[in-house]
């Protein structure tokens, strides 16, 4: 049964209208968050972790690219027991963190998750890896930062805070 001209007008007016409107609509691309989103991670905060640890993280600001930063963590005698080498980068998928734990470079990714970050809080996230999985970096006032890693360990969920205060600025 053949359409009227009245039915294929419609059609080509209704797929004329959807690709209008998609033409509108912003790009995967365009609405990733940019590298300046994570500005305020810049400079330097000490504070401890909730395993009653001293921690310490050194943020450069967002130039050239990148942020990179370093964490520390100290036992009760003031040895460093633990150290992250930290670069957070745009990639054509969007802003990822890769960690470097004790130097190591590994070979994994945590994208971030925009719908989940916003203003002052990023939230990095890959399901392979067991610990951690999530990563949160939140300023939860003007000079105090939260850092929340949750995941597994040996099947057990593992949740590790950081409650940080600015003791330093990393500003031209």
């Amino acid at each position: 049964m053949g359409r009227s001209g009245h039915d294929v007008g419609m059609q080509l007016r209704s797929t004329a209208l959807a690709f209008a409107a998609a033409a509108l609509l912003p790009t995967a691309a365009s609405a990733q968050p940019k590298l300046d989103s994570l500005a305020f991670l810049a400079g330097q905060w000490r504070g401890t972790t909730n395993e009653g640890r001293q921690a310490d993280e050194i943020y450069s600001t967002p130039e050239g690219g990148m942020i990179v930063g370093i964490g520390r963590e100290f036992d009760a005698t003031g040895k460093c027991v633990f150290y992250d080498l930290e670069v957070f980068v745009e990639t054509p998928k969007g802003l990822v963190f890769r960690p470097s734990p004790m130097g190591k470079a590994v070979p994994i990714e945590f994208p971030l998750v925009a719908a989940e970050s916003g203003p002052n809080k990023a939230v990095f996230v890959n399901e392979k890896n067991d610990f951690p999985k999530r990563l949160v970096w939140e300023l939860v006032a003007p000079d105090e930062m939260r850092i929340t890693l949750t995941g597994a360990q040996k099947g057990q969920p593992v949740t590790a805070i950081y409650q940080l205060k600015r003791v330093g600025t990393t500003q031209r």
